[in-house]
C-alpha cells in the first residue's frame, strides 16, 4: 500500500449502494473550549472529550516544504511534536555545529514544543492560515550554506521510482524494398534487411548491428549476403564515469587523429556521458554569509545577472553560470539598515567541455581493419589510439593525443589561452611514417558576446601541415593542402534579423591552384509564418577549367513558409549552379496513427526531378514509401523512376514481459496492466486524450516507450483506458534513469486498487468535520499506518485498499472502527454515512 493520506475529497463521484451506515459509540466527556488556534472545533458544536487534536501538517521554511510531521494541539492551543522526526526534517538545513546544538536541546525528549526548540536557534511556530509548522528563522551560524544558483527542484527531478530489470533484450529490424521502373537495372531488386540488437545482463551489455543486403546495388550480378557492422561488449561504471569495451571498436578521436576501425579492447572516461546536463559553473568554494536580511545583486561582466532578497545565513555561489572566457563577478550586498558591501571574484570558464579540475581520456588497442562498408576483417597492424584532456581550476586546459602502429606514429598537444570573453586554442602534432616525417600546427580564436537577443560571435582559424603529415589509417597519405585560413563573424541584430559574413583561403601545393571564397548570408523573419534567406558569394576553387561554376560571383535566395511546427515549405534558387528547388513537408507528430508526407521539385540546366514520400506511425511498426522520377526536363521524366517501401518493427523483452513495438533507440520500458485491470489497456505518451498516445498495450504485449536515453532522469507517463470507476491507477508516471541499453518492466495497478469514500456524521445527521486518526491494514500489521481525516463537511476517502481486505480506523480520541472491503469490489467502495453516536 502506498503511503497516501486518507481524507481526500473526491467530488463528482456518484455514490453506489455498496455499504450501510455504521454507528460508532463513543465514551462520554465534557465539551471542550473552542481551539484557540483557529481550527473548527471537532464535531462542529458537538460535545467532545478534552483530548488533543492530532494533525498531519507540513513543515515549511520560506517557500520550501521540508516534509510532513504529526502534531498534537491541546485544548489550550499549545502544540507538541515528536522530537526525532523533527530533527530529520531540519537536518538538511543545519551545519555540523547547528546539528550538535539541536541534539543538545532535544536530548532526553520524545516530544517538544516550539518553545522547547527555540534555544537551539530555530524559531518555530504553528501557522493557522497554512495549517503548517513554519520555521520563521534559523540562527545564521547554524545554517548549512544554501546554494543560490542550483535548481531548487534538482533533487526532486532526479528522484526515481522504478529500477531496470537484471536482464533485458531488444531486436530492431527493418525491411527495405526497391523497384526500378526503367533503366539498366529495371525490375524488383533484392530486399535489404537491417538488424540492431542488444542484451543487458547484470550490468554487461552485448550489442551489435548487421544487414542482409545486396553488396553491389544496381549491378547486373547482385551479391546478396550478410554483413556484420559491429558486435561488442560494453560495461559502464557510472560512479567513476568509465566505459570499457571489447570487440568491434570505433575509437573516439581528438585533434588531428585519424578515424580507424579496430578489433580489440578500449576504455574511456567522460563525465558528459553520464552527466549530460552539467552546466559551466563557478567553482572554488565561494560562499556568502549574511548576518541579517539583505538584498543581494549579482553582476556578471558588468551586467546585472540576478537580484535576490535573502534572509540571514550562508549561501553557496559555486553554481553561478559562467560565460566562456574571463568572468568578472561582483556581489553587492545591502542589508535592511542600508549598509552596503561589495565582493569581487575573478574567474574564467575554459570551454573545453570539462568541469574545472576534471579530466577525460580514452585508450584503445587492437588490430585495424583494412576494408570499410562490409564485415570488418582485422588483418591490419596492431595499433593504439588514445587521448587525455585535463582542465585546471586556475590554468588553461591541456590535451595530449597519441596514435601509433608499426608503420605510423602520431602525437599531438593542445592548450588554450583565455582572452577576455574569448579563447585562443593552440594545437600542434607530429607524425612519423614509412614515407617520412610530418608536422601540423593550428590556431583558433573564438569570441562570443551574449547580450540577450542581440549577440555576436567571431571565429578565426589558421592551420598548416607538411606534405607528409599523416596518421593511422592512411600511412602513405600525401597532403596537397599546405595552409587553410578562415574568418567568420555572426551577428544577431534583433529577434527578426541575423547575418553572417566570412572568408576562406586555402594554399594548395602545386599543381593545384589556391582557392578562396568570400560570402555574406542573411536571415529575416517577415512575419510569424514567413522567413527569407539570402546570400552572395565570390569564389575561385583553383581548378583550371572553363566551368564558370568554379569561380565568379553568385547569389542565393530562399523563401520559407512555416505555418505550424509540423508543416514547412521552402523555395530557393542558387545562381552559381542555376538550380531551383521547391519542397514541402508535413512531419508526423510522433503519436500512433500520425502520417507524414512531402515532396520535392528540382530543376537545373541539365537535370530535373520530382520526388514524393509518405510515412505512417503505427502502434507496433512504422512504414514509409517514396517515389522519384528524373529526366533532362520536366517534359521528360522517364529516364529514371524508382519506388521504395520500408517497414520497421522491434521486439523487446524485460522482466518477463515481451512486446512488439516500433524501433528502439537506447533503452526502453514495457508498461503492462495489472491482472486486476482485466481487459483494460495501458497507453503511454504525452497526450492521453483524444486518442493521442505513443503506444498501447494489447495482444502483442505491453505498451513500450522506446526513446529513453541512458543516464538521464526522465518520465514514462501512462494512463488506463476504461479503468473501473474508483480504480487507483497510481501517480500516472514512472521516473527512471536508465543505464545503457537497459529495459524496464513497469506494471500499472496492483492488488490494492480500491478507493473507499463516505461521510462521517453524528446521530442528528450533522457532519463530523476535521476528525483525525489513522487507517490500519489488519492483514499486514507491519505496514505503516496511513493518516485519516475528514474535511469541513465530514467527507473522507481512502485509496489503495484491497478487495477482501480488513481495515481499522483509529480516531485520535481513541475510538476504533473496523470494516472490510467486499471481495468482489471493482474499484469504488461507497461506505455512505458512518454515524458516530456521542453520548452526552
Amino acid at each position: 500500500m502506498r503511503h497516501l493520506s486518507v481524507g481526500l475529497l473526491l467530488a463528482g463521484l456518484a455514490p453506489a449502494a455498496l455499504a450501510q451506515g455504521v454507528t460508532i459509540p463513543l465514551k462520554p466527556g465534557p465539551v471542550p473550549a473552542p481551539p484557540p488556534v483557529g481550527l473548527p472545533a471537532q464535531g462542529q458544536g458537538q460535545s467532545q472529550s478534552r483530548k488533543p487534536t492530532n494533525l498531519i501538517v507540513n513543515v515549511q521554511f520560506g517557500r520550501r516544504d521540508l516534509g510532513e510531521i504529526g502534531i498534537a494541539i491541546a485544548p489550550d492551543g499549545s502544540v507538541s511534536l515528536p522530537a526525532a522526526p523533527f530533527r530529520e526534517l531540519v537536518r538538511p538545513l543545519l551545519n555540523d555545529a547547528g546539528l550538535a546544538r539541536l541534539d543538545t536541546t532535544l536530548a532526553g525528549r520524545t516530544a517538544v514544543s516550539p518553545d522547547d526548540v527555540r534555544p537551539s536557534g530555530i524559531d518555530l511556530a504553528f501557522s493557522q492560515a497554512d495549517v503548517a509548522l513554519a520555521i520563521a528563522s534559523i540562527d545564521p551560524a547554524m545554517r548549512r550554506a544554501q546554494d543560490l544558483f542550483r535548481p531548487t527542484n534538482l533533487e526532486a527531478e532526479n528522484k526515481i521510482n522504478a529500477s531496470p530489470e537484471p536482464f533485458s533484450f531488444l531486436l530492431d529490424a527493418s525491411l527495405s524494398q526497391t523497384y526500378a521502373w526503367n533503366g539498366p537495372d529495371a525490375g524488383l531488386r533484392h530486399p535489404g534487411i537491417y538488424f540492431t540488437s542488444a542484451a543487458r545482463m547484470l550490468g554487461l551489455v552485448i550489442e551489435g548491428a548487421g544487414q542482409f543486403a545486396d553488396r553491389r546495388p544496381g549491378q547486373p550480378q547482385p551479391d546478396f549476403a550478410f554483413d556484420r557492422n559491429f558486435v561488442r561488449l560494453v560495461y559502464d561504471k557510472p560512479d567513476w564515469y568509465l566505459r570499457a569495451l571489447a570487440g568491434d571498436l570505433t575509437p573516439e578521436v581528438r585533434l588531428q587523429q585519424n578515424y580507424v576501425q579496430m578489433g580489440g579492447v578500449g576504455i574511456s572516461r567522460q563525465r558528459r556521458r553520464f552527466d549530460s546536463f552539467r552546466s559551466a559553473v563557478l567553482q572554488g568554494n565561494r560562499q556568502l554569509l549574511l548576518q541579517r536580511e539583505s538584498t543581494v545583486e549579482v553582476y556578471r561582466n558588468g551586467g546585472l545577472f540576478q537580484q535576490i532578497k535573502l534572509g540571514p545565513g550562508a549561501y553557496d555561489l559555486n553554481n553561478l553560470p559562467l560565460l566562456a572566457g574571463s568572468n568578472d563577478i561582483r556581489i553587492n550586498v545591502r542589508d535592511e539598515s542600508g549598509i552596503a558591501q561589495s565582493l569581487n571574484l575573478q574567474t574564467y570558464l575554459d570551454p573545453i567541455d570539462l568541469a574545472p579540475g576534471d579530466w577525460e581520456g580514452g585508450a584503445y588497442v587492437g588490430r585495424m581493419a583494412r576494408r570499410f562498408g562490409l564485415s570488418p576483417v582485422y588483418d591490419g597492424e596492431l595499433a593504439f589510439s588514445g587521448f587525455v584532456r585535463k582542465s585546471f581550476r586556475n590554468h588553461p586546459a591541456v590535451g595530449l593525443t597519441l596514435q601509433g602502429s608499426r608503420s605510423v606514429q602520431q602525437a599531438g598537444l593542445q592548450s588554450q589561452i583565455l582572452l577576455g570573453p574569448g579563447r585562443l586554442d593552440m594545437s600542434a602534432a607530429a607524425s612519423r611514417s614509412r614515407v617520412g616525417n610530418g608536422w601540423f600546427a593550428g590556431l583558433l580564436y573564438d569570441l562570443a558576446i551574449d547580450n540577450g537577443d542581440r549577440g555576436m560571435s567571431l571565429n578565426l582559424q589558421a592551420t598548416a601541415q607538411s606534405r607528409l603529415f599523416t596518421g593511422l589509417g592512411a600511412p602513405d597519405q600525401v597532403n596537397s593542402t599546405f595552409v587553410t585560413t578562415s574568418a567568420t563573424l555572426t551577428r544577431i541584430f534583433s529577434q527578426k534579423f541575423s547575418g553572417q559574413v566570412g572568408a576562406f583561403y586555402v594554399r594548395n601545393r602545386r599543381p593545384a591552384g589556391d582557392s578562396y571564397r568570400l560570402f555574406a548570408d542573411g536571415f529575416y523573419q517577415l512575419s510569424r509564418k514567413w522567413f527569407a534567406r539570402f546570400g552572395v558569394d565570390y569564389q575561385d576553387n583553383g581548378l583550371r577549367s572553363r566551368d564558370t561554376r568554379n569561380r565568379g560571383l553568385g547569389f542565393q535566395v530562399g523563401l520559407v513558409w512555416r505555418p505550424s511546427d509540423s508543416n514547412r515549405a521552402e523555395g530557393r534558387y542558387d545562381s552559381r549552379f542555376r538550380e531551383a528547388q521547391l519542397n514541402f513537408e508535413h512531419a508526423p507528430n510522433g503519436y500512433v496513427g500520425s502520417i507524414g508526407y512531402g515532396g520535392v521539385v528540382a530543376h537545373s540546366p541539365t537535370r530535373s526531378g520530382v520526388q514524393g514520400y509518405a510515412s505512417y506511425i503505427g502502434n507496433r511498426f512504422a512504414a514509409s514509401a517514396s517515389h522519384s522520377a528524373t529526366g533532362p526536363g520536366f517534359g521528360n521524366l522517364n529516364d529514371r523512376q524508382v519506388s521504395t517501401a520500408r517497414i520497421s518493427t522491434a521486439l523487446a523483452y524485460a522482466g518477463g514481459a515481451f512486446s512488439v513495438t516500433r524501433n528502439i533507440g537506447d533503452s526502453f520500458a514495457i508498461v503492462t496492466p495489472h491482472p486486476s485491470l482485466g481487459s483494460s489497456r495501458v497507453i503511454i505518451g504525452q497526450l492521453l486524450t483524444d486518442s493521442h498516445y505513443r503506444s498501447r498495450s494489447g495482444a502483442l504485449g505491453g505498451a513500450v516507450q522506446g526513446n529513453l536515453g541512458s543516464y538521464i532522469t526522465q518520465s514514462v507517463q501512462y494512463d488506463v483506458e476504461d479503468a473501473p470507476v474508483g480504480y487507483d491507477t497510481g501517480l500516472g508516471l514512472f521516473r527512471v534513469r536508465p543505464p545503457y541499453r537497459s529495459g524496464y518492466h513497469l506494471v500499472v495497478g496492483s492488488d490494492s486498487f480500491v478507493t473507499a469514500m463516505g461521510t462521517v456524521a453524528d446521530t442528528a445527521g450533522k457532519p463530523a468535520a476535521y476528525l483525525s486518526g489513522t487507517l490500519i491494514d489488519l492483514d499486514n500489521p507491519s505496514s505503516e499506518p496511513v493518516p485519516f481525516f475528514t474535511n469541513s463537511i465530514g467527507r473522507f476517502a481512502a485509496v489503495s485498499l484491497r478487495p477482501g481486505g480488513k481495515y481499522e480506523i483509529r480516531l485520535s480520541s481513541g475510538e476504533k472502527l473496523r470494516f472490510a472491503v467486499p471481495a468482489d469490489n471493482k474499484g469504488l467502495y461507497d461506505m455512505k454515512t458512518i454515524t458516530i453516536d456521542r453520548e452526552q
